[in-house]
């Protein structure tokens, strides 16, 4: 069977140390930060972790035709894709609908499933522009709550939080862990600890975060990264029981911490 450790290297600590976010007990990854700060990098540089391990996604991205959209930065992602990318609010509250669905059905078929995640980029401006805000927020609450059980994870993703919390403020607190990058304190007050940490988001520079108030340095992915998870994703697509062999240049994208 496929070996999941569900690991996540975010980056690494001043000391060069990676920061590993394990999901297994995790509900939700809440990413918060201004327009440029580096947010749709960093998610596909995490994204590719997990796609070698074999999870699926679903995404929704409302401007995946932008060149420098989640959508364009995870196209060596799209073979992990298990339904189309969606961009409209109607079709990402469809799918909000559909993926409670699946977890639904997962709970009352304990089978091993395969994991799951959903990733919604935007995701503070569908929330305060989707005409059916409460529905939807209490169809990802329930998810976050009830469906980790059986492999179904969310990743959300935003530029200003405050109106979008107001708006859905139990959900919020489904949210179990976050990377704040450079973020207006308002926004980053609501996902630190400590009001300092919220203080310093607004000055990183682009590619620094914060992650559970630890500060940490966010690498780039490089090209031989991207080839390297797309043809470890096709090898998983048609072999999805055998556990695959790595090689020297796939260890950066694979989970070394544990």
């Amino acid at each position: 069977m496929q070996n999941y450790t569900y690991n996540v290297i975010l980056g690494v600590n001043q000391d060069g140390e990676s920061i590993v976010w394990n999901w297994k007990q995790a509900n939700a990854l809440a990413v918060v930060g201004k327009g440029g700060s580096g947010k749709t990098t960093n998610v596909a540089y995490w994204l590719s972790q997990l796609a070698c391990q074999g999870v699926r996604f679903i995404m929704a991205d409302p401007h995946m035709e932008n060149d420098e959209s989640l959508f364009r930065a995870t196209e060596h992602l799209h073979d992990a894709l298990i339904t189309p990318c969606v961009k409209t609010y109607p079709e990402i509250t469809a799918a909000i609908a559909r993926f409670h669905t699946l977890g639904h059905e997962r709970i009352n078929n304990r089978a091993e499933h395969y994991p799951l995640v959903f990733v919604i980029d935007e995701f503070t401006s569908y929330l305060i522009n989707s005409d059916d805000t409460k529905r939807a927020a209490l169809q990802l609450l329930d998810s976050a709550n009830q469906y980790r059980k059986v492999n179904l994870r969310l990743i959300l993703i935003g530029q200003s939080w405050g109106d979008a919390v107001k708006k859905a403020a139990n959900l919020r607190d489904a949210i179990s862990d976050s990377v704040i990058l450079r973020s207006a304190y308002n926004n980053a007050v609501k996902f630190c600890a400590f009001a300092s940490t919220a203080k310093e988001a607004n000055l990183l520079p682009v590619g620094r975060g914060y992650y559970q108030d630890e500060m940490i340095w966010i690498p780039r992915m490089t090209g031989t990264d991207k080839l390297v998870t797309q043809n470890r994703i096709r090898a998983l697509k048609y072999t999805p029981l055998v556990q695959i062999t790595l090689y020297p240049n796939e260890r950066r994208l694979d989970d070394l911490a544990t």
